[in-house]
């Protein structure tokens, strides 16, 4: 069993070949799945955003804002990534178990301090 990940400082895409190395390994179980997941395309869709938002806040690189974010809605807004998040958003509202908590995640509190897009998207406050 792998050493449980601590968040540190805010970084866009760990720069760890450990990161990347458990994206290739993850797309290497599952590449002969019959089906998927929603963890799973979860995980994938959002790795690979990381991944194409990495060479875009790279200190030196060309940046192309459009071609960026035309990279990330082609993942995220993919039928089969929504469908995952919608599933997943169904469990966490209706199933009593929500699945382990990571020690170093910000507390239910703190959802108001930090903006995960609520806030411009719906009064949930």
């Amino acid at each position: 069993m792998s050493e449980p990940v601590v968040a540190s400082e805010a970084s866009i895409v760990p720069d760890e070949p450990r990161y990347f190395d458990q994206v290739r390994e993850i797309c290497r179980r599952v590449q002969n799945k019959s089906h998927l997941t929603n963890d799973e395309i979860l995980v994938l869709a959002l790795s690979a955003s990381l991944l194409a938002l990495a060479p875009y806040v790279e200190p030196g690189n060309n940046r192309d804002p459009e071609g960026t974010l035309d990279k990330i809605l082609g993942i995220l807004d993919h039928t089969d990534v929504v469908a995952a998040l919608q599933s997943k958003m169904d469990l966490l509202i209706h199933s009593p178990y929500r699945g382990m908590p990571r020690l170093d995640a910000p507390s239910g509190q703190m959802v108001k301090e930090i903006d995960f897009g609520c806030k411009r998207n719906a009064n949930l406050y």
